[in-house]
């Protein structure tokens, strides 16, 4: 949408265009009136649109002129001067405040919490080791925390209690290097200790 700014009255006056045709003259019944007695009473025609201003004269006694320059039909530019009698209007953008509202982000409910020795709590019981891990949101569970549904032949089902989605067994935590000793090591260890 643009603005024309009139000038050179006692009051500057502002006016929005709305997109399509309006008729601007002297005359009350005009979309856009200019109460001035150099002004026609139908003076020319603008016809707005989303990337311009075209202005048209409808044969007014004293003319439309554009910077200065008698036109009868002409596209205007943003900051030319739009003559109608001896009323100026200068072609200005509009200034459109957009207000973006602040929204509170998203509850991110509990998070996830992990046991001294590395491996995952369940989300809802932070000291109790996590067994399962729904495949559709990713949360981890301890037993109490999820659906089990028993299958014929003793076979059991686990679903996620906050999205359904189906639960998998999260694999045991790997042990560290120091605990996995070979036979032959700990054999090797013990025989060093009969020794000292």
């Amino acid at each position: 949408m643009y603005k024309f700014v009139l000038t050179g009255l006692s009051q500057p006056i502002q006016i929005d265009l709305r997109q399509g045709s309006s008729r601007v003259g002297r005359a009350p019944d005009n979309p856009i009136c200019i109460p001035d007695g150099s002004v026609s009473a139908v003076h020319c025609e603008l016809v707005t649109t989303a990337i311009s201003v075209k202005v048209r004269d409808l044969e007014s006694t004293n003319g439309t002129f554009v910077d200065g320059k008698p036109i009868r039909e002409a596209v205007l530019s943003m900051g030319q001067i739009l003559q109608l009698g001896q009323v100026e209007l200068r072609l200005d953008h509009a200034v459109i405040d957009i207000v973006i509202p602040q929204l509170p982000g998203p509850d991110r409910g509990p998070q996830q919490t992990y046991l001294e020795d590395g491996s995952a709590a369940c989300l809802n019981h932070p000291g109790v080791p996590a067994g399962l891990q729904c495949s559709k949101c990713s949360q981890v569970l301890c037993e109490e925390c999820v659906r089990i549904v028993g299958l014929a032949g003793g076979r059991k089902n686990y679903f996620c209690s906050l999205c359904s989605g189906a639960a998998h067994r999260l694999s045991p935590p790997a042990k560290s290097k120091a605990n996995n000793v070979s036979f032959l090591g700990r054999l090797t260890e013990t025989f060093r200790m009969v020794r000292k």
